[in-house]
């Protein structure tokens, strides 16, 4: 009777080791940051970025670059720091037109502290009669600050004017 009970107190014992084991590897995987969970982050973030631009929020819209982000936009001077690239969309959602970016990709670096992200951008008008504006590429570098992803650098290129009658490839 003795034996049968060392035995069960043995295989409790080890049901609860393999039980916090488990529990432990669980919570560490889960505390670590990854790639996809890095990706979904950025996206996240992105997506309230995008609603801050569609409510022309440019306090908002502010806080998603870093203190010393840089903005290089095409054919404007390179502006440094939240502040300016806040007072920019201040001056730039005041005009009679919508952005629209269409992220494309997210590539998060190995050590998770950095992303870049790329996608096409479209500025249309707000008149009904005229189509889009302008289109292009764009690109955006994130870097986490403090736990929350942020803009440390953007750039852009407008799409070369189509002339008329050719055809676009």
């Amino acid at each position: 009777m003795e034996f049968r009970s060392i035995l069960k107190r043995k295989a409790l014992l080890f049901a609860a080791i393999a039980c916090l084991c488990t529990i432990s590897f669980r919570t560490t995987l889960l505390s670590q940051s990854t790639p996809g969970a890095d990706s979904l982050g950025i996206i996240s973030r992105f997506n309230e970025f995008q609603d801050a631009l569609q409510k022309r929020d440019s306090i908002a819209i502010g806080d998603f670059y870093g203190t010393d982000a840089v903005s290089l936009l095409q054919n404007q001077p390179a502006r440094r720091g939240r502040q300016a690239i806040a007072a920019r969309w201040t001056k730039v959602l005041m005009g009679p037109f919508t952005f629209h970016i269409s992220p494309q990709d997210v590539n998060v670096s190995s050590s998770g502290h950095d992303a870049f992200q790329y996608g096409r951008f479209e500025i249309q008008s707000t008149d009904p009669s005229k189509a889009i504006l302008a289109s292009g590429n764009v690109m955006f570098v994130w870097r986490k600050q403090e736990a929350t992803w942020r803009i440390a650098f953007e750039m852009d290129n407008f799409d070369a004017p189509s002339s008329p009658g050719k055809k676009d490839k």
